[in-house]
């Protein structure tokens, strides 16, 4: 039987898009894998996937606060300090499965003095080495700066000047794994494989929104579309939106969107120069009406034909309810 490889790419808080992928691919059975690479955030779910806990790594990922990743630092270096990251680790991580497991774990590091990648294997280190480790192959040099490995610097393992985001060298390269599952977070992530490497790539089928953008309710729409799109890429179908199966199950003509929207008594709203199109995906349209979604926020909103912003919701959740309350009061 061949062995079969995975690999986690970085992309700070639209790492729980991967944690939507997992429990797809464990109602498969097909979450187990003879090694896994991570780069970035994709370390730290390596580490999470390593141990074999599902449950665990939902529970994480549902807790997380901005305030988990962003610490404000007090030495004037760097803009955040790590101490909420290694809090995370030392808390949730089981760091002594991943010393004992025998499937070989890696992350990746970025060398700050030559900028070459460095690719390390964490089975056999001790708590600190390992915790080191996850720390630098997490340090984005805008929020963290510099960490030190070994009496070394190193930034993110998956930073886009130099480094290798989606890290499936070492499994092919050490590990002899010709296939792969990757998990993208961009869906831009660039991936050299050799002619013998078939790839299963699972990426967002719209965007994440911001790296950075720890919100509750950010992390459960991700985890929501990392479930749906590896259910579409292992089947063969097409993935959706739950914010667009909600509206499409409710309504789907003009007149309807339109009582929908006098429903909530949305007022008209001319378009901002900051609420501008360039920061919006269209992910469903209705007639001339475009349900869109804000790349770094991921709050909805409506615009009608003339491009005014006819409805607008902070969360899905706001969302959702306002369509469960059009559907009681038009659809009995």
């Amino acid at each position: 039987m061949k062995k079969r490889g995975l690999v986690l790419c970085g992309g700070g808080a639209k790492g729980a898009y991967q944690i939507g992928v997992w429990k797809a691919l464990r109602e498969q059975g097909l979450d187990r894998f003879d090694a896994i690479s991570g780069a970035s955030v994709g370390a730290l779910n390596a580490v999470l996937w390593a141990a074999g806990d599902y449950e665990n790594a939902y529970r994480v990922w549902s807790s997380l606060r901005f305030s988990d990743f962003i610490t404000p630092s007090t030495d004037g270096q760097r803009i955040a300090s790590r101490e909420g990251l290694r809090r995370i680790i030392r808390e949730h991580a089981d760091l002594a499965a991943v010393r004992e497991s025998p499937v070989p774990i890696y992350v990746n590091i970025l060398n700050a003095k030559n900028m070459q990648v460095e690719y390390r294997r964490l089975n056999g280190l001790s708590d600190a080495e390992i915790e080191d480790l996850l720390i630098a192959s997490s340090s984005i040099p805008a929020v963290y700066g510099k960490a030190e490995v070994d009496g070394e610097q190193y930034w993110d393992g998956g930073w886009f000047l130099g480094g290798d985001n989606a890290p499936a060298y070492p499994l092919y390269r050490n590990e002899g794994i010709r296939d792969l599952v990757i998990i993208e977070l961009t869906g831009s992530e660039k991936v050299e494989l050799p002619p013998d490497c078939r790839a299963i790539r699972i990426s967002p089928e719209y965007s994440l929104g911001n790296l950075l953008h720890f919100g509750q309710s950010a992390i459960a729409q991700r985890m929501e579309q990392g479930y749906r799109d590896a259910v579409a890429a292992l089947t063969g179908t097409q993935s959706e939106l739950p914010e667009v199966d909600a509206l499409l199950d409710a309504l789907q003509t003009e007149p309807e969107l339109e009582q929908f929207i006098r429903c909530g008594s949305y007022p008209n709203a001319p378009l901002s120069p900051m609420d501008a199109g360039v920061c919006w995906d269209d992910i469903c349209t209705i007639g001339h009406y475009r349900l869109q979604r804000n790349k770094l926020l991921l709050n909805l909103r409506i615009l009608d034909g003339n491009g005014v912003r006819r409805a607008w919701w902070l969360r899905s959740s706001d969302y959702f309810a306002a369509i469960q309350k059009y559907k009681n009061l038009y659809k009995h």
